[in-house]
């Protein structure tokens, strides 16, 4: 890239004096004599002005001047802050209502000022401030960006519009905001449905199987509604009690897959069972065959023992 080409970052070469105390600021240079000027601001939005006393402001020490609107008037002093008037659409003139330096009549919102207290020193100026009575009639106040309300120019707008204007196509731009509107209303109703299907409780194989599918097919399908940019409310229904009969249908088919399991399993136990028994009988018999065999072991050995007894006795 060249060394003055577009698009590059400039370094900052004043933090370094600024953050060590070494910058310079209006104030540090003020010509010696210079005085300051302190605007006095209204603590409500909206309120009809019935008077301002600056008579007691005016003996703080230090103080010069307390000035308010009707004191710039007299003095021939123009007031009025420039500002663009737009046209409307319909071709008049929009609001042209004067933005005075000072509130003259009234007061249209919080901060705005009513007087200026011109002094040596500010904390002079502050303390002359707070001697100045502002007398007011509160009136509603206008605080939503809607037409209608409390009029806050009642000679110069209506409704409170400043004015009305519009660029490009209008019906475009509604139509394009409707149809943004029901595609995001298809996305949160097939968002709904996958959660939906992705909580199925059956731990089989298909069943999992299905619910993925059912998952897939959804996305498939939301896509392709925002790629058409098309999307009614209608039609949103009708994919969602589709996609609903199709959940159903899934586990509807699933459940016996379910069953034949458990069924199986519960056969499986049986058959374990019986063999058990079976090999407790086979036990139980190899049991009375070695009984039986000493049995017959001990009848031989008395018949043979009995003739030796029967000579020893003669």
């Amino acid at each position: 890239m060249e060394k003055f080409g577009k698009s590059q970052s400039v370094k900052r070469v004043e933090d370094l004096r600024l953050l060590t105390g070494h910058g310079r600021y209006v104030e540090d240079i003020a010509p010696e004599g210079s005085l300051v000027a302190y605007f006095v601001r209204s603590t409500v939005a909206h309120a009809v002005i019935k008077g301002i006393d600056t008579a007691e402001a005016k003996d703080v020490d230090g103080v010069h001047a307390v000035l308010t609107a009707q004191d710039l008037i007299d003095a021939g002093v123009d007031m009025n802050i420039e500002f663009s008037q737009v046209p409307n659409r319909d071709g008049s003139e929009g609001c042209a209502a004067p933005r005075p330096v000072l509130a003259t009549d009234r007061v249209r919102y919080v901060g705005e000022a009513y007087a200026c207290v011109i002094a040596e020193t500010m904390a002079q100026a502050k303390d002359a401030a707070e001697l100045i009575e502002f007398d007011y009639d509160e009136l509603p106040a206008k605080i939503d960006p809607v037409p209608g309300g409390e009029e806050l120019h009642p000679d110069h707008t209506k409704d409170n519009i400043v004015y009305d204007f519009c660029d490009g196509d209008e019906a475009a731009a509604w139509a394009s905001v409707s149809a943004a509107a029901a595609a995001a209303a298809c996305s949160a109703w097939a968002a709904a449905e996958i959660s939906a299907a992705s909580r199925c409780a059956c731990a089989s194989p298909a069943c999992a199987a299905a619910a993925r599918a059912a998952s897939s097919a959804s996305v498939r399908a939301v896509w392709a509604a925002r790629a058409a940019s098309v999307c009614s409310v209608a039609a949103c229904s009708a994919a969602v009690r589709a996609s609903a009969a199709t959940r159903a249908a899934s586990s509807a088919a699933v459940r016996p897959s379910c069953a034949s399991v458990a069924a199986a399993r519960a056969a499986s136990a049986e058959d374990s069972a019986e063999a058990r028994a079976a090999c407790a009988d086979s036990a139980s018999a190899a049991a009375a065959a070695d009984a039986s065999c000493a049995a017959v072991s001990a009848s031989a050995a008395a018949r043979a023992a009995s003739p030796w007894a029967a000579a020893a006795c003669s």
